[in-house]
This record gives structure tokens, C-alpha cells and sequence, in this order.
């Protein structure tokens, strides 16, 4: 019998990533962590996780730093618009401020990172670990805004508030999700992993996410590396 309300069962990402990683005890916390980080040591007690997370809103809440925002914005992703529109991705930019450094654009890119919205976070001494849940519905992209693609803009937001916030924590995404092969397909996984930024080892299933927190299942690199 279904358990969900009125038996009906509820799908969405955000129900499904809080029942999943919300109970996680430390040792499962830390044993997740060192999967997307193989050859890195983590202790329990050194991770923090973290839900549904606007670390930039949250940070310029407490202090005023919008400018220090755009600045660096400016300095560490100047030639990112170029660097979309000359790729051999689909990746549409129907507007001139489509990720635009012109200072005109400014408020709308502060706006931009207020509202990002990261799944799943986890902090380590060395790491910031940004991850997106996916089931049914794919990855956003709009073109009203200066950062047009979801995992583009997590990964800019996420590396602005590390400089502004002067840590060196390297920034590891990764993705959870029910179709890894459309997952694969989508331009936006195609141009983050043609970047560096994305390791196709760290997109991965629930029921590897079930399968590393419980240590029954090696990260491939880890075999690899072992073999």
C-alpha cells in the first residue's frame, strides 16, 4: 500500500533528496564525500551538509557585498559568454545579458545569485561539494537572466561566494539522478564536463547514492586506480 498522503506518492526531487540525505549520520556523510573525492581523506566530523541551499542570499543577508560580488564576477568569468557561444554546445544566449560583465547588468546578476538554489551541499577542510537532484524534469535554463543554465549558474554562484568569502576550498559538483543517459545528453553536462568542471564519475543514481553511503559499493576511480 502506498504511504504517501491521500496514498498517493509523492515524486518530486526536493521530497525525494530530503528522504534520501536528511538521515544521514556522519560516518554515511563522510563516506559519500570521499566517494566523489577519491584519494581524499575526510573524518566524520569534519562534513557539513546542508538542503536546499542559497548560500549567496544567506551571506549577503548578513553582510553588504554585492559589490564585492560583481567585481569578481567581472575578473573570474569575463570571457564566459565567449566561451558559450563559441563551443559546439546547444546552449541558447537569446540576450544580450546573457551572462554579460557590462555593469548595467549588475542588479540583475546579484539577483541572479540571491535566488540560486543548490540541492545538496556538503563542506569539508578542502572541499565544497555542490550537488543537483534530478528525477522527472530536466535542467533550467532561462533567458531573462544573466546566467542562464542551472548547472552554470550553481558553479559561478558557488565559486563567487568562495572568493568573496577569500576560502580556497576547491569546488566539486555532482548530479543525482533517476535517467543517467538523458542526464549525459543534456548540453549543459556536456559543456561542464568540457570545462573541468564536472567529473562524469560524479554523475551518479539514487541507488548509488544508497549503495556509497552504506560503503557497499568502491567509487569507479577508486577501482580503477586499484585494479
Amino acid at each position: 500500500m502506498n504511504d504517501g498522503i491521500l496514498g498517493i506518492e509523492n515524486r518530486t526531487e526536493n521530497w525525494k533528496t530530503a528522504r534520501i540525505f536528511a538521515p544521514l549520520s556522519k560516518c554515511q556523510r563522510a563516506r559519500f564525500v570521499a566517494s566523489l573525492c577519491p584519494r581524499t581523506e575526510v573524518s566524520a566530523t569534519s562534513v557539513k551538509m546542508e538542503l536546499f541551499w542559497k548560500g549567496v542570499c544567506d551571506h549577503v543577508h548578513e553582510s553588504d557585498t554585492d559589490k564585492e560580488f560583481w567585481s569578481e564576477y567581472s575578473d573570474m568569468f569575463r570571457g564566459l559568454r565567449n566561451c558559450i557561444k563559441s563551443s559546439t554546445f546547444r546552449l541558447q544566449l537569446p540576450n544580450k545579458w546573457n551572462y554579460a560583465t557590462d555593469c548595467c547588468h549588475k542588479s540583475k546578476l546579484l539577483s541572479n545569485l540571491k535566488g540560486t538554489e543548490i540541492d545538496i551541499v556538503f563542506e569539508t577542510p578542502d572541499h565544497l561539494f555542490i550537488g543537483e537532484a534530478k528525477s522527472l524534469s530536466g535542467f533550467g535554463r532561462d533567458g531573462k537572466l544573466v546566467l542562464v543554465h542551472q548547472l552554470i549558474r550553481q558553479y559561478v554562484a558557488a565559486s563567487l561566494l568562495m572568493r568573496v568569502k577569500k576560502e580556497k576550498k576547491k569546488i566539486i559538483p555532482f548530479i543525482v539522478a533517476d535517467n543517467l543517459d538523458s542526464v549525459n545528453r543534456s548540453e549543459q553536462v556536456k559543456f561542464m564536463k568540457a570545462r573541468g568542471w564536472l567529473d562524469k564519475a560524479n554523475i551518479i543514481d539514487w541507488d548509488d547514492v544508497l549503495n556509497r553511503v552504506a560503503g557497499r559499493k568502491m567509487h569507479r576511480c577508486a577501482q580503477a586506480a586499484a585494479s
